[in-house]
């Protein structure tokens, strides 16, 4: 399971045929120094944090116990990063609301249960990052997290419901959803309100359908729906005019229509590991090719399946 999800990360966080499809990654060592005004310090422990509270600063905190600290973090009003690792933090507390510089906050490993909605008053915040959590649901109040360009869960297993409420309407300065190994089982409504979005990747969710509302997002470029359970998608995805990347790996499709490669932006296609048949598959391929543009299928498989089958009744004749 580990070594799956390290692979989604490495397809979600690397450029696809040149196209950059996050801006921030926390993956990267070096993004303190990509982020936050120049020469603020970067602190790996709490208590030397605590001495320069009256200066902006940044926090690399891995393995140190927070769990008490954490519902302090306002006396670091300055806090403007802030990268949290393995510190048994179960909340994400009320007093983060008093940071107005905090722009980037990230939990990796921590169990936590639940946020306070007063994390909407976190004015600044751009980039979120959730690792690893117990959260069954994210609150209402997001919505008004008014510069939130980037959402990010990862979670290692797929063993718990996370809840979006059709009451959470919308953020309005999203770019970016990445949602992995949660189950939402259903599309996140908020979505189709959040007019600035341009990459939505919700991997092995569980989600068993697409809204066709989804063609309103005029701005949206990538898809990523691999490991759901879509058995349809919806036809009004053929006429959204931006979107250049589509993975629609291992779900239940049994046909797809010729007329997606005739979207005017798509550029990549991934439909392997479903159930359509090899003669559209096959296609799709000349179309695709006809077009410049790439697709990742299963044709060469069952191309190859059909004629050891054939072989094998020759031999029997």
């Amino acid at each position: 399971m580990m070594y799956r999800l390290i692979l989604i990360l490495f397809i979600i966080l690397q450029p696809v045929c040149g196209y950059v499809q996050v801006d921030f990654n926390s993956q990267d060592p070096n993004f303190f120094k990509y982020y936050g005004a120049a020469n603020v310090p970067v602190f790996t422990s709490w208590k030397d944090a605590l001495k320069a509270k009256d200066n902006a600063i940044k926090l690399n905190i891995r393995g140190e116990n927070l769990s008490k600290q954490i519902s302090k973090i306002d006396k670091l009003y300055n806090l403007q990063i802030a990268y949290l690792e393995s510190n048994n933090i179960t909340m994400l507390p009320s007093q983060l609301g008093a940071l107005n510089t905090l722009f980037i906050l990230v939990s990796k490993n921590n169990p936590i249960r639940y946020i306070s909605p007063k994390i909407a008053d976190c004015s600044s915040l751009m980039y979120l990052e959730l690792w690893n959590t117990k959260l069954d649901s994210l609150p209402n109040e997001m919505q008004y997290l008014r510069n939130l360009e980037l959402l990010r869960i990862l979670e290692n297993t797929s063993t718990d419901t996370l809840h979006i409420s059709d009451s959470l309407k919308r953020m309005p300065a999203l770019r970016t959803l990445q949602i992995v190994n949660a189950d939402l089982y259903k599309f996140p409504e908020f979505i189709l309100r959040s007019k600035k979005i341009e990459n939505i990747y919700l991997v092995n969710c569980k989600i068993d359908s697409l809204p066709a509302e989804i063609f309103y997002l005029d701005k949206l470029k990538e898809i990523n729906l691999e490991g759901n359970r879509l058995e349809t998608i919806p036809k009004e995805i053929l006429k959204m005019p931006n979107l250049h990347f589509l993975n629609l790996r291992n779900n239940k499709l049994t046909t797809i229509t010729e007329f997606i490669a005739y979207m005017p932006s798509l550029q990549i296609l991934d439909i392997r590991g479903n159930m359509i048949p090899l003669p559209e598959l096959d296609i799709l391929r000349i179309l695709f090719k006809r077009k410049s543009k790439i697709l990742y299928s299963d044709y060469e498989k069952l191309l190859l399946e059909k004629m050891e089958e054939e072989k094998k009744l020759q031999e029997k004749k």
